[in-house]
């Protein structure tokens, strides 16, 4: 009996050494096959311009081509419902941001049912970059400061305009949440896309955008436009003399983050996530890669752990679930 006892116990030992180097070996063969980044947004703007310059540089790291699926429309949810879909083997991925999480908190915030569901669905794999958003005026507006803005808008209430891409995108969340801290009260005028607003700003039509800087930093330069600060956590590299918003004031609570992350299909294993936020936060330290390919699109670096990335999606929903509850958000 002791013989058989150690024979079983022998062959035991020799079986899970046999299964110990193959539980690796899926994430060390990873990938396989060519990796897909499936976005939400048609080809050309800074998103899809990010999808692309990353994808040229992962490429030869991975060992594998790095092909862009642009699968725009539905408010996000083709290229969402796409990439849920998929395998769980980090082959495809799904390029998202901040317009996410304003979609699905605007669903619950109105009592209609998500159109999807970013955490169950999807595991983080990491946050890619920010676009600087900023508080700019018509330069016929009075106001030089964030201080003189807040004042000035108080005194007046409903007399400034403010433009944005349309209800609930990021420009108008940034502009709502600044109105809620500060009492400042505005009336909102949206527009079909940043390219409208800007010419109406220009023309002293709209007096304000709470928008992207990139587009508007040539006007700023111009003096067509003038900049009062920017309205994310970090001053920018574009104008590193303009303060942010929470240092001029400063206002309670965090700054509104334009972002751009990664994500893979729920239940992709944890040893492929790992060797792709190890991939994006490589290429993220690389100052040459920063200054050649993020820089130019007026993107700063932003690499987040998995585990940092989900925690801040968690924050972005709530925060922004609560300001649509308050400000009343009527879907159109």
């Amino acid at each position: 009996m002791r013989s058989c006892d150690a024979l079983k116990t022998v062959a035991a030992i020799a079986l899970a050494a046999a299964l110990l180097p193959a539980l690796p070996a899926r994430a060390q063969s990873y990938p396989s096959q060519p990796v897909r980044f499936v976005l939400s947004v048609p080809p050309g703007g800074s998103v899809d311009s990010l999808g692309r310059v990353v994808a040229k540089y992962l490429s030869p790291n991975l060992g594998q081509p790095v092909i862009i699926e642009n699968k725009p429309g539905g408010s996000n949810r083709i290229a969402t419902d796409f990439a849920a879909r998929s395998a769980p083997d980090g082959h495809t991925l799904l390029m998202l941001g901040s317009s996410q999480a304003q979609v699905e908190a605007a669903a619950i915030s109105t009592g209609q049912p998500r159109p999807f569901d970013t955490l169950r669905d999807f595991t983080s794999v990491g946050t890619l970059a920010t676009n600087t958003d900023a508080l700019v005026v018509h330069p016929s507006l009075p106001v030089k400061t964030a201080a003189d803005f807040v004042a000035f808008a108080r005194s007046k209430p409903g007399y400034i305009t403010y433009g944005s891409t349309g209800v609930a995108k990021s420009d108008h969340i940034a502009a709502a949440l600044f109105e809620q801290m500060t009492g400042a009260r505005m009336l909102h005028v949206p527009f079909k896309g940043l390219g409208d607003a800007i010419p109406q700003l220009i023309a002293g039509r709209i007096l304000t955008l709470f928008s992207a800087l990139p587009p508007m930093a040539a006007h700023i330069r111009s003096g067509k436009l003038r900049l009062i600060g920017v309205v994310s956590a970090e001053r920018s590299f574009l104008f590193p003399d303009a303060p942010t918003l929470a240092e001029a004031l400063p206002l309670p609570g965090d700054a509104v983050e334009t972002w751009i992350g990664m994500m893979a299909p729920a239940k992709t294993p944890a040893p492929v996530v790992s060797r792709l936020n190890g991939e994006i936060r490589k290429m993220l330290q690389d100052e040459a890669f920063v200054k050649q390919s993020l820089h130019p699109l007026g993107l700063s670096p932003w690499g987040h752990t998995p585990e940092e990335m989900t925690r801040f999606v968690q924050g972005e929903l709530a925060t922004y679930t609560k300001l649509f509850k308050d400000i009343g958000l009527k879907l159109e």
